[in-house]
């Protein structure tokens, strides 16, 4: 099946899954969610030292990701993850990077195969009426220690309007805070200590860009940052991958993946 029918199949099996359900998973687009730094889907993969695992919450943030067994790489301290959308048309910006959100109404999520499985789809609206983000998360390639998140932004205004979004993480590697030095390329931003976290896009041909930040500013802004210079010294940092989506019109779609993988 090609990528674009899958995409469509999915996010069709949203709308039917919200519309069949009712009350279960109805969201109210202007009403503001709760923050969201629970575990609620949690997936193991392998044993022993090449154990791994993640855990995602149900507004889309990863929220601990251990790989190789018992390295922690998210889960300290404050930790934050997850996705920003900067609206250029209203100078607005809407957020939810775990330990701080604002701006998205409660979540639709799709899960046909049970809990603690994949895929898991997650759609929210802005409160602001104008924006769909539905999130899709599932493991590509166990052996490598990826998993993928493929992310369908749709205009819901009766404008055209401009629009960025972004990819957000605070790696803490290896169960420290300190300690982590940051490097990144045209696509891919990581961090390392004796192990490492990639964040890397997958949607080559949409205009993107990579920044590397000092802990812990960045998780509410997606337009004009500049990345500190890299490679960093040892330190506390945070990522960022940024997509460039350009004007996006009324009822129309933009779909971007990106890819975190364990070093």
């Amino acid at each position: 099946m090609r990528r674009t029918e899958c995409i469509a199949m999915w996010c069709a099996m949203a709308v039917v899954v919200l519309a069949s359900h009712g009350t279960t998973w109805a969201a109210d687009p202007n009403a503001p969610s709760e923050q969201s730094i629970t575990c609620d889907n949690v997936y193991n993969f392998g044993a022993g030292a090449t154990a791994w695992s993640i855990c995602i919450s149900r507004h889309g943030n990863v929220i601990s990701m251990i790989c190789p067994g018992g390295q922690e790489h998210v889960r300290i301290g404050t930790f934050r993850e997850g996705y920003i959308l900067r609206d250029n048309f209203a100078g607005t910006t809407f957020w939810d990077t775990g330990a701080s959100e604002a701006g998205f109404g409660a979540p639709v999520i799709v899960q046909p195969n049970g809990a603690n499985t994949f895929p898991l789809t997650i759609c929210r609206v802005t409160t602001d009426g104008n924006w769909r983000l539905c999130t899709q998360a599932f493991v590509k390639n166990n052996a490598e220690k990826e998993v993928k998140f493929t992310m369908r932004l749709t205009n819901l205004s009766g404008l055209a309007r401009s629009a960025n979004l972004c990819r957000y993480a605070d790696f803490d590697v290896d169960n420290t805070v300190p300690g982590d030095i940051f490097d990144r390329s045209t696509d891919s931003v990581w961090a390392r200590e004796r192990n490492g976290m990639k964040l890397s896009a997958l949607s080559y041909t949409v205009p993107h860009r990579t920044i590397v930040g000092r802990c812990c500013g960045g998780d509410d802004a997606c337009s004009n940052e500049v990345s500190v210079a890299t490679p960093t010294a040892a330190g506390d940092f945070d990522a960022k991958l940024q997509y460039l989506l350009g004007v996006i019109g009324s009822g129309i779609s933009r779909v971007v993946t990106v890819k975190y993988e364990c070093l």
